[in-house]
């Protein structure tokens, strides 16, 4: 449900004031001195932003959704045995 809600507040607040939000490059560059790319994604970190939490939200449902399939399919005698292997599995995904 946070998801939902930081995509509800950025369709509705924060991208369309994304103009009034963001400080601009020059005033960026000012503060960092020669930053760069790091410049250049401050003055845009409304979109920084919502590609960030896009992507986090995209690696929390997928494993939400296969702890949801393994408990639907795996009974409780069997999940005692399997799921600690699930978990080292795991960390084997790219």
């Amino acid at each position: 449900i946070p998801f939902f809600v930081f995509f509800a507040v950025f369709d509705a607040v924060i991208y369309p004031n994304a103009e009034k939000l963001q400080p601009s490059l020059s005033l960026v560059t000012s503060i960092l001195g020669q930053g760069g790319v790091v410049s250049k994604i401050l003055t845009h970190w409304t979109s920084a932003l919502f590609y960030i939490v896009s992507e986090i939200y995209s690696s929390v449902s997928i494993g939400l959704l296969f702890w949801q399939f393994a408990n639907d399919v795996v009974s409780i005698q069997q999940a005692q045995r399997f799921y600690p292997l699930f978990a080292q599995m795991s960390g084997l995904a790219p």
